[in-house]
């Protein structure tokens, strides 16, 4: 950059820093001499700010990250931490280890408290850097999964939740239990794996909580092939389809690429997914429009319907690996993160408008 730059030696030259070294401050001065006598203006060390970094999100809280501009600068800070009405949700001291000039410190807060979090701030220090924006990136939405009693506690490899619980570990708090529990508190996304037919009142609940915004998520199994459920996005054929079995001409099917206008777009689909057995949904004139995922044979694999403002989702397949490897790969992780991420409304529409911030920060 300074190279190209058309200037012709001698130059007056003054850098205006930031007093920071990030490790290629001399080779920048010596360029910058090239072009003339240099003066270079900057802080004293003790007037730099200590900074706060973006924070990294964990399984059970946020690792606050901040950096001091040298060792002599004072080892503890005191840090504060905001909701969108700037109440302060817990106060916290970060302190330095002797020697080095980055610090860490574990902030540990229920899912409910912790998607609250809109500022992170060193306490008396009247700067940007010292102040850090937590957005949605750093939530993490609490996901509910329906769980009968009849659940195969004694063979967890063959129970739905065991895949789904581990799929959603990394970015979710999951819970299990009945409809009616899971219900009362507040989730992002709620899972119904291969049940079989719901009743009357479990359905109606379920249906409630959607119409007002939620998201439900279904998986296919050998009991839902076998009922006629109708909390589903599409009306399906009875039975099931067999691929590659006994009495099948067909081999096991892989997946289609996603299309631009599925939540799943820009997924990489490992070419070693395999499909081996589905519920099929009955052809209609909207098939296509609701469906998110679809196999190489064009088959829906997911299909989608708005419910008032929620959302109801069926993935054709069970949520364990009896009928596919579906659940044993990351892309089966990062179908349900989009879901979790849709659930809060927070994928974006495909039109380029330009939005206004619903919070800055400046200098």
């Amino acid at each position: 950059m300074i190279d190209a730059l058309p200037i012709s030696p001698p130059a007056q030259v003054v850098w205006l820093s930031n007093g920071l070294d990030s490790g290629t401050a001399e080779t920048f001065a010596t360029k910058l001499g090239r072009l003339g006598p240099l003066s270079v203006l900057a802080e004293e060390t003790g007037n730099l700010p200590t900074l706060i970094l973006p924070p990294t999100s964990e399984r059970n809280g946020l690792t606050l990250h901040a950096r001091r501009p040298s060792t002599s600068a004072g080892a503890a800070l005191n840090v504060q931490v905001r909701d969108d009405r700037g109440g302060v949700l817990t106060r916290k001291t970060l302190t330095f280890e002797s020697g080095k000039t980055d610090g860490e410190l574990l902030l540990e807060l229920p899912a409910e408290l912790r998607n609250r979090i809109t500022t992170i701030e060193a306490e008396n220090h009247q700067t940007a850097g010292s102040v850090a924006l937590v957005d949605e990136r750093w939530r993490r939405r609490p996901v509910g999964i329906i769980a009968g009693a009849d659940r195969r506690s004694d063979q967890p490899l063959l129970d739905d939740i065991y895949y789904l619980e581990r799929a959603l570990d990394p970015f979710t708090e999951v819970r299990t239990g009945p409809t009616a529990d899971l219900l009362k508190r507040e989730i992002a996304m709620l899972i119904v794996a291969d049940t079989g037919r719901l009743g009357e009142g479990e359905r109606a609940q379920i249906e409630s909580w959607m119409t007002k915004g939620g998201l439900v998520l279904r998986f296919a199994g050998p009991r839902l092939a076998q009922s006629t459920d109708t909390l589903l996005p599409v009306r399906l054929r009875q039975g099931d389809r067999d691929l590659g079995g006994a009495l099948s001409w067909t081999k096991p099917a892989s997946l289609a690429p996603f299309d631009e206008t599925s939540p799943f777009h820009g997924l990489a689909i490992p070419g070693d997914i395999r499909i081996r057995r589905q519920v099929l949904a009955q052809p209609t004139v909207d098939l296509a429009e609701k469906t998110w995922a679809r196999l190489a044979d064009g088959t829906p694999l997911v299909t989608a319907e708005k419910r008032g403002d929620g959302w109801l989702v069926f993935v054709h397949t069970t949520a364990s690996p009896e009928w596919s490897n579906l659940p044993l790969s990351g892309l089966f992780v990062g179908m349900l993160q989009n879901m979790v991420q849709l659930s809060r409304g927070v994928a974006g529409n495909a039109d380029e408008r330009l939005l206004p911030p619903l919070q800055s920060l400046d200098g």
